[in-house]
C-alpha cells in the first residue's frame, strides 16, 4: 500500500500548486510598469544604422502598445539633432531607452530587446497618457494629449512632456536609399508640466501638416521624470489592426546567405487573400521582384520567399485583400542578408577560407621538401 500513499501525496501536491501559477501575459510587455520609449539616433549616411532601424521596427511589432520608437535622423532634422545633444550623442546608431535609463551606443541591435525588458520592469510613478490626431483640413491637423498622475504617495509629479509627429514610412532615406522607419518630423508639444494627483491635464494645438501624407502620420507622446530624465509613460495614435502589423515576422531573424526565409503574419477579420510582395536588391538595382501567395494556417499566413546572396537587401510588403477586393498594405520591411554557410543556389569563386587552406597546403609541401 506504500505506492498508493505516495500517489495520493503527489495528487495533493498537484492540487495545491496548480492554482497558484499565474497566467502568462497575453502579449510581450503586458506585465510592464509602463510603455517603453526608444529614441534611435541615426543619420542618412550611417553604415551600421539600417540594422538598428530594422531591429527597432521588428520589436515594435512584437511589443505593440508596450513599446514605441522613433528614428531621430540628426543630419537632416534640427530638432532631432538638438535632442541628440541632450544625450551627448556622438556616435551612430545610438539607442536611448526611456530617457537614457538604458542605452546602446555600440551599434549592437541584438541588445535592444534586453534593454526594453529592463526598462519595462522598473518601478515608475504611475501615469496614464493618451494622444490624439485629427484632420482639420487645409493641411492642418489637431494634436492633443491627456495625462493623469494616478499616484497618491505624493501630491504632484513634475514631468517633461514631448509629443512627436512621426512618419512610419519616413521621408528620410538611409545610405541604401531605403526609407528610415518611424522618422521623427517635429514636436507638437515639448514642455515641462506639473501633474497633480488624480487630476487629468489635457491640451491640444494645431500643427501644420501641409507637407505630410496624413495616412502616413502618427503621434507618439512620452512623459519623462523632470528630476532624472527617465521615461515614465509613452502612447501613440498608431493602430496596429489598420496597419496589418499585429506581428509580421520572419525566420531566421538575421538570415545569412543561402538560408531560406519564411515570412509569417496573423491576420484577423474579413480576409479573402494575403500575398507578400518581394524585391531582392543589390545596391540601387532590384534584380528580382515577385508576388508570393501566402497560405493560411489557423489565421496565421506564411510564405517561403526563398534564399538570397550575401549583401542583398530584401524589401517586402504584406498585402491583405478582403471579400470586396479592398486591399490593406503594410509598411515596407527590409531584411539584410549577412554571411552564411548555406548554398545560395549559384556558383561562386573560392572564398578567403578556401584560399587560405590552399596556401597552407602549398606551404606544407615546400617545408616537407626542404626537410628531405
Amino acid at each position: 500500500m506504500r505506492w498508493f500513499a505516495l500517489l495520493m501525496m503527489a495528487i495533493v501536491c498537484l492540487l495545491l500548486v496548480s492554482p497558484a501559477q499565474a497566467a502568462e501575459p497575453e502579449d510581450p510587455g503586458d506585465n510592464f510598469s509602463h510603455s517603453v520609449v526608444l529614441e534611435l539616433f541615426v543619420t542618412t549616411w550611417c553604415q551600421y544604422c539600417p540594422d538598428g532601424e530594422v531591429e527597432a521596427a521588428r520589436l515594435n511589432l512584437i511589443y505593440k502598445q508596450n513599446y514605441h520608437f522613433m528614428s531621430m535622423v540628426t543630419d537632416v532634422n534640427d530638432e532631432a539633432e538638438a535632442r541628440g545633444d541632450d544625450y551627448a550623442v556622438n556616435s551612430y546608431p545610438s539607442a536611448i531607452f526611456d530617457g537614457d535609463y538604458r542605452e546602446d551606443r555600440t551599434g549592437n541591435p541584438d541588445s535592444y530587446e534586453g534593454h526594453i525588458e529592463a526598462c519595462g520592469e522598473r518601478n515608475v510613478a504611475p501615469i496614464t497618457l493618451t494622444v490624439s490626431l485629427e484632420d482639420e483640413g487645409d493641411g492642418n491637423v489637431r494634436v492633443g494629449y491627456s495625462a493623469t498622475y494616478t499616484g497618491t504617495t505624493w501630491p504632484w509629479q513634475d514631468v517633461n512632456l514631448k509629443v512627436a509627429m512621426v512618419e512610419p514610412i519616413s521621408r528620410y532615406k538611409n545610405l541604401h536609399n531605403e526609407s528610415i522607419p518611424y522618422g521623427f518630423v517635429d514636436y507638437a508639444f515639448d514642455k515641462d508640466i506639473t501633474l497633480y494627483s488624480q487630476t487629468e491635464q489635457s491640451e491640444s494645438t494645431t500643427w501644420d501638416a501641409s507637407d505630410c501624407d496624413l495616412s502616413n502620420l502618427i503621434v507618439i507622446g512620452a512623459v519623462y521624470d523632470s528630476l532624472t530624465g527617465y521615461g515614465l509613460q509613452t502612447a501613440s495614435t498608431e493602430t496596429y489592426a489598420d496597419l496589418l502589423m499585429g506581428n509580421v515576422s520572419w525566420e531566421p531573424v538575421h538570415p545569412g546567405a543561402g538560408e531560406r526565409i519564411t515570412v509569417s503574419v496573423p491576420v484577423e477579420g474579413d480576409v479573402a487573400n494575403v500575398t507578400v510582395e518581394v524585391a531582392a536588391c543589390s545596391g540601387d538595382t532590384c534584380l528580382r521582384e515577385e508576388v508570393i501567395q501566402m497560405t493560411n494556417d489557423g489565421g496565421t499566413y506564411s510564405a517561403d520567399i526563398g534564399k538570397f546572396k550575401e549583401g542583398y537587401s530584401i524589401h517586402m510588403w504584406v498585402v491583405a485583400e478582403d471579400s470586396e477586393g479592398a486591399e490593406t498594405k503594410t509598411i515596407e520591411y527590409v531584411i539584410h542578408i549577412g554571411k552564411g554557410g548555406g548554398d545560395d543556389g549559384s556558383e561562386s569563386l573560392p572564398g578567403f577560407e578556401a584560399l587560405t587552406m590552399t596556401l597552407a597546403l602549398f606551404g606544407a609541401i615546400l617545408i616537407t621538401r626542404r626537410l628531405h
